[in-house]
């Protein structure tokens, strides 16, 4: 029951850091997340991918005037994909 209760906490701390637009530290904190409670190397290698998306995406961002609306929705196709991976660690337990 205590990893359950550690598993939910740190799922939290994540959501929250989705919620304050905090997306590099939320995918940082998301790899520690399956790096600690899953068995599922394809899930942090996937973390994996979608950081360097990220970064990909934050550095084209910075590059172009007037994307404003393309960045954010491939930030928030990124943000759900990370949501939905959360979901899969927490719900191998």
């Amino acid at each position: 029951m205590e990893i359950q209760n550690k598993i939910r906490k740190r799922k939290e701390e994540i959501q929250l850091l989705v919620a304050a637009g905090n997306i590099k530290k939320a995918i940082k904190r998301s790899m520690d997340y399956a790096s600690d409670f899953c068995h599922d190397n394809l899930i942090l290698q996937s973390l994996i991918e979608l950081n360097i998306d990220y970064n990909v995406l934050l550095s084209q961002e910075g590059r172009s005037n007037g994307q404003g609306d393309s960045f954010r929705s491939e930030r928030n196709t990124l943000v759900i994909k990370l949501l939905e991976h959360l979901d899969s660690i927490e719900s191998t337990f």
